[in-house]
């Protein structure tokens, strides 16, 4: 046994949950395998929600143009930027790409089995 890991287990091992009350704020890479929980209000008859919202972080070795290098918003910019239903179908793309990698990661990263054999 090695650190809680047997012969032939998942190479993985179950993290459990992280509180996250008012004004915290959680941050991970998002190839890191994650759930969010179910939600109740603690008071089911006044009104509530629950809001998660998705940063993404930036390296901070990474050089970002700066604002005052990018040139004015021309005239003509409406006709070639997308219009919403173009954007709701790249966004669709995206997320498809993004399940592919996340299905790949998982199975190359997390679902691959630990062995102690040594040949």
């Amino acid at each position: 046994m090695a650190y809680g890991l047997e012969d032939e287990d998942a190479l993985n091992q179950v993290l459990r949950s992280a509180a996250t009350p008012a004004g915290r704020c959680l941050a991970f890479p998002n190839v890191l395998q994650h759930r969010v929980g179910s939600f109740r209000l603690a008071d089911p008859s006044r009104p509530g929600h629950r809001k998660i919202l998705a940063f993404f972080l930036v390296d901070p070795s990474d050089r970002i143009v700066s604002t005052s290098d990018v040139p004015p918003q021309q005239p003509w910019a409406d006709t070639s930027t997308m219009t919403l239903d173009q954007a709701k179908e790249y966004r669709e793309q995206l997320m498809q790409e993004r399940k592919f990698f996340v299905d790949e990661h998982n199975e190359q990263l997390y679902e691959r089995e630990f062995s102690l054999c040594e040949h």
